[in-house]
């Protein structure tokens, strides 16, 4: 399913009730960002196989009142990124799915980190500096620091590169004020 992306979202699936009420799958009312990706994991749990299909047998309208639209903060994409992380271990015995999934969370974790420099988000100069810190301990634990992308325009990416091969607290407090608001 993650080859195919089929993790994310739950409009395009098929689910079976029975097993929704048989093991007490719910949407988690906290979670408001990949709330649907979350359920689907947790739903993975119990079944033995899947079907996917090509055909498209949904029509998706975007609604501007949506939580996809609403403003968030870092501790919003942060929660969402530890319980994602925490729900994929489950699936770790593949080596290949690990490493890829660490990237993202060190993605996400950076982008949560972003917020904090764009405004979309408030946070003192604590708060920042634990969250670097939070950055680059998870960093560490990376395998293959080099394979990990930030998915975002190229000056970005090249942002999270910088902040990557950084070791140093404040200096990338000072790299991510700096240049954040310029991009």
């Amino acid at each position: 399913m993650n080859k195919t992306e089929a993790l994310g979202w739950a409009w395009n699936k098929l689910f079976k009730r029975s097993i929704i009420e048989q093991q007490g799958i719910r949407f988690d009312p906290t979670v408001q960002l990949r709330e649907d990706e979350l359920f689907t994991l947790m739903y993975c749990r119990h079944v033995h196989s899947i079907q996917i299909i090509s055909d498209s047998l949904y029509h998706y309208m975007m609604n501007d009142n949506s939580l996809v639209h609403r403003k968030r903060n870092y501790i919003d994409y942060q929660r969402t990124s530890d319980l994602l992380y925490k729900e994929y271990s489950r699936y770790f015995d593949n080596e290949e799915f690990r490493k890829y999934y660490q990237q993202g969370y060190a993605s996400g974790i950076f982008y949560a980190l972003t917020t904090m420099y764009t405004g979309e988000t408030k946070a003192t100069k604590k708060q920042r500096l634990s969250f670097i810190c939070k950055f680059l301990n998870f960093r560490s634990q990376l395998d293959i620091k080099s394979d990990i992308r930030y998915k975002a325009n190229k000056w970005k990416n090249l942002l999270f590169k910088t902040v990557m091969s950084c070791g140093d607290v404040n200096a990338i407090d000072f790299i991510l004020k700096f240049i954040v608001n310029r991009l």
